[in-house]
């Protein structure tokens, strides 16, 4: 079976899937990469992540009708439509891997435009599938118009670290949160501080590492000043994706403050692998998917640090508790959310859907299940 993945450019969020794919027996996954890494996401520590399966679309660009021609499965990263035409005329099967494509809150001029924009491509997406990355991707294409009928669950799956549970748990500061991410409005770091500072009056022995860089850096170090907060708040710059994860095993608790506009949020898998108590927003997109409140992290309602504030304060008042939310954690990436399983559940399902099934059912749950619709505030504490 032979894919072909096209999207902007490969990440180590994407490569372990991508070599994962390519060791199943029988199967091949070429990736093309249609773009270069932005500065951004270099100035985070990303590294060029080009792979023996990889390469760049001006290296296939005179040949990529034959390359889609003679490919069984064409996965594309967002909606190409020029590319998914050739599918099409060849009768290929589509996946179009997608996060949200209506980030603003409420009805804006933009999302007017977004809506319009997509709403143009229903007859070249007609036999497509929707993979989700992302727990409101579902919601957002039917406002379009779109997938009403062939969506599942998927996401992005960086590199499982097997660890001992146990000796993850043990090894870990249980009075430590870290925050990881880059310093945008968005990301809500300010929440990250806030909370920090308010639990700082409460008379809470509390001490947050912030790995990270971006336009607000300067303002959250400004906060931190202004609160007195330099014995309790620590800065790390940018870093490897390695060296976070150093970090994350060190770390009892994972705050993860951002809005609507964080499509997944990588650094939930990642910190879940390391065995860290998450203490989760409700509005990014991988929370619905991956965290089960109260069993494998909590979840609290975006901008709440009144929330923030009373789950951290009970993970450190209990590290019992904090140790159970880490081993579950871990045990959700071991069993489900791990390139592993992505590749294999992708291929089985591939199968059935070459054979003439048109929405097989395969998963009751996790990746490559049946996308569930999800919608903006979606989330109780009483669920």
């Amino acid at each position: 079976m032979k894919f072909v993945f096209i999207s902007n450019f490969l990440t180590h969020h994407q490569r372990p899937f991508v070599e994962e794919m390519n060791k199943l027996e029988g199967v091949s996954l070429l990736f093309i990469e249609t773009g270069k890494m932005p500065e951004h996401r270099k100035a985070l520590g990303y590294r060029d992540e080009a792979s023996a399966y990889s390469v760049r679309y001006e290296e296939v660009r005179d040949a990529i009708h034959d390359v889609i021609r003679t490919c069984d499965v064409l996965i594309t990263g967002g909606v190409y439509p020029e590319f998914i035409r050739i599918a099409n005329q060849y009768q290929k099967t589509v996946y179009v891997f997608s996060e949200r494509i209506f980030k603003d809150e409420g009805i804006t001029v933009r999302h007017v435009l977004q809506q319009l924009k997509y709403c143009r491509f229903r007859s070249v997406l007609k036999k497509a599938y929707l993979f989700c990355c992302g727990a409101f991707v579902l919601a957002d294409y039917r406002a379009a118009g779109l997938f009403k009928e062939r969506a599942y669950q998927w996401g992005y799956f960086p590199a499982f670290q097997p660890h001992l549970p146990e000796s993850l748990i043990a090894r870990k500061n249980k009075r430590e949160i870290l925050w990881c991410g880059r310093f945008l409005s968005w990301k809500h770091y300010d929440d990250a501080i806030e909370a920090v500072f308010r639990l700082k009056n409460e008379g809470v022995d509390v001490s947050m590492t912030m790995i990270g860089v971006g336009e607000k850096l300067e303002h959250a170090e400004k906060l931190v000043s202004d609160y007195h907060l330099q014995d309790n708040v620590r800065f790390r710059g940018a870093m490897p994706p390695e060296k976070v994860r150093e970090y994350m095993e060190r770390a009892g608790i994972f705050l993860f403050t951002s809005d609507r506009w964080e499509g997944w949020g990588v650094v939930i898998n990642e910190a879940m692998n390391s065995g860290c108590a998450v203490v989760a927003s409700d509005a990014a997109g991988s929370v619905p998917l991956m965290i089960s409140h109260e069993n494998n992290g909590v979840i609290y309602p975006s901008g709440n640090i009144d929330a923030i504030c009373i789950y951290i304060r009970r993970l450190l008042d209990s590290p019992r508790e904090q140790a159970r939310l880490g081993v579950n954690a871990y045990s959700t990436v071991a069993a489900q959310w791990n390139p592993q399983n992505a590749a294999y559940r992708l291929t089985a399902l591939s199968r059935h859907i070459l054979d003439g099934e048109t929405m097989p059912k395969m998963f009751a749950d996790g990746v490559c299940a049946e996308a569930r619709l999800i919608k903006d505030g979606w989330f109780s504490a009483g669920d």
